[in-house]
């Protein structure tokens, strides 16, 4: 007859192997979500309305990379902390 010490521990390990297959489901899970889930569209993206002078002539930095890509960097009267990137 096994003791009370190999019965809990057969418990927790039993505990312990259906928690990390929850897990790994839920990961699956949640890949096969964002795979096959609904595009993001422009309307779905948090949008601010930013309304200023600016302060210094907009810098525009052209990446290069395997994406053709340039960034400008705007700085605002209002906001002199502060440069937006767009």
């Amino acid at each position: 007859m096994p003791g009370i010490k190999s019965v809990l521990s057969f418990a927790g390990r039993a505990i312990a192997y259906i928690l990390v297959i929850l897990f790994a489901i839920g990961i699956i899970v949640g890949g096969f979500n964002k795979l096959f889930g609904p595009p993001v569209t422009p309307g779905n993206l948090p949008l601010a309305k930013v309304i200023g002078t600016l302060a210094l002539q907009p810098e525009v930095h052209n990446n290069r990379g395997t994406r053709s890509s340039s960034i400008v960097k705007i700085t605002l009267n209002e906001y002199p902390n502060r440069s937006f990137n767009i």
